[in-house]
């Protein structure tokens, strides 16, 4: 299994093998993304990748990566969706994507999603810093 960037200038190709799983993602987790609004970031931003897992049988899993400014100055990764099939197959690529993160000036990497995250990652050494927590007015 590999995890390969994807050159903005393939997103058109690739991306209707993993605009499902984006889409599933940014349901379940971040509400203030939306698809388009995601291709159009990997597409125009640098700072932002689409990272794909991927051998020769096909394409696995999909990492939205966007790498932002805080107001404190620091550089911090997000995913704002990442999904696929056999994760576990493909989740112990998340360092090259924490790789590329730290070449983009980041400091450190969030992922806002589902409540499995912590216990998927937690191999990898994220933990749970902090919750949200949420009412509709």
């Amino acid at each position: 299994m590999q995890c390969q960037i994807v050159d903005p200038r393939l997103i058109d190709h690739v991306w209707p093998k993993v605009e499902t799983w984006i889409e599933r993602a940014i349901a379940k987790g971040d509400r203030w993304w939306t698809l388009s609004g995601i291709k159009e970031r990997v597409l125009s931003d640098p700072s932002s990748a689409l990272f794909v897992m991927i051998d020769d049988a096909g394409f696995y899993g999909v990492f939205v990566v966007c790498v932002e400014t805080k107001p404190n100055g620091e550089r911090e990764a997000i995913v704002p969706a990442c999904g696929g099939k056999n994760m576990k197959s493909w989740i112990g690529e998340i360092g090259e994507i924490e790789n590329w993160s730290r070449s983009q000036g980041a400091k450190f990497a969030s992922i806002t999603g589902r409540k499995g995250w912590p216990r998927v990652l937690a191999s990898s050494g994220y933990k749970i810093t902090a919750v949200t927590v949420e009412k509709a007015l």
